[in-house]
């Protein structure tokens, strides 16, 4: 598997401990989750971004996150241009329900956040193997179900995505390619002959995981040890106190410039 391949590279990022990358995520996923300013939402995918080449990750596990989430992003433009409440600047009108300037950009800003969300998850997902992570969890006293169950959700994101380029492959064999589909055949047409298998399949896997947790005594009260030395590291203080320092500039940015959670509406309207 592709993320298991990454996994073992070595990079700056795949040096941090575990507990560091986790903690810089739930700290952007908080700035990002805060705030539908669009400017402050843009700086941090630029900065997730950045971090893709840095730790050695293709750019085309990117790709294919936007390929899949690009529909979503679609219908909350336009779910929010017809129905957002505070809309005051129609662009056009579908009948008489009108397409407004303020939600658009709305509906944006929650696709710039969903985003910005999403692709700092291969960013942990593809830098850490299963073992350390699980390894980082219990240092810090967390109960081991939920270890094994953040484990297997935080694998879930790399194993639908090579799972999604085997069966995508396997359907250009037969004929179905989507690659040569316009965009609108392929929300129609391209991707049903893709999701259905992809859903089945992972059903298959889920069964096959049970059986094989329950037969190795998954939940049996006992003291477990790990192999995994996850101990923080000069480079851990580094990442952290830099990590901190580039969010609370971002926060102290938002709050002190006295912009609309709209962001650039505000500046649209002017």
């Amino acid at each position: 598997m592709e993320s298991l391949r990454l996994a073992q590279l070595n990079s700056v990022v795949h040096r941090l401990s575990p507990l560091t990358k986790l903690f810089i995520m739930l700290l952007y996923w908080g700035t990002a989750l805060f705030t539908f300013n669009i400017p402050v939402l843009l700086v941090m995918t630029a900065l997730a971004l950045v971090l893709y080449p840095i730790s050695h990750i293709p750019l085309r596990t990117l790709r294919i996150i936007l390929t899949i989430m690009a529909a979503i992003f679609v219908i909350f433009i336009v779910i929010n241009g017809f129905m957002f409440y505070g809309g005051k600047t129609p662009l056009f009108y579908f009948f008489k329900w009108p397409f407004t300037l303020e939600g658009m950009f709305f509906g944006f800003a929650v696709c710039l956040k969903i985003l910005a969300v999403v692709m700092l998850i291969p960013l942990i997902t593809s830098t850490t193997t299963l073992p350390k992570l699980m390894a980082g969890l219990a240092v810090i006293r967390l109960p081991y179900k939920f270890i094994f169950t953040f484990g297997v959700a935080m694998r879930l994101v790399p194993l639908v995505t090579s799972t999604y380029f085997d069966i995508m492959a396997s359907q250009r064999l037969r004929g179905h390619d989507i690659s040569e589909m316009n965009y609108f055949k392929r929300l129609i047409k391209g991707y049903v002959p893709l999701f259905i298998p992809l859903v089945l399949t992972l059903l298959r896997r889920t069964a096959d995981m049970d059986v094989a947790i329950e037969s190795r005594g998954f939940g049996a009260p006992v003291k477990r040890t790990y192999l995994q030395d996850v101990r923080p590291t000069r480079s851990d203080v580094f990442a952290l106190v830099l990590s901190l320092v580039i969010f609370a500039g971002i926060i102290y940015y938002f709050l002190t410039q006295h912009v609309s959670q709209m962001g650039l509406i505000i500046q649209f309207q002017k």
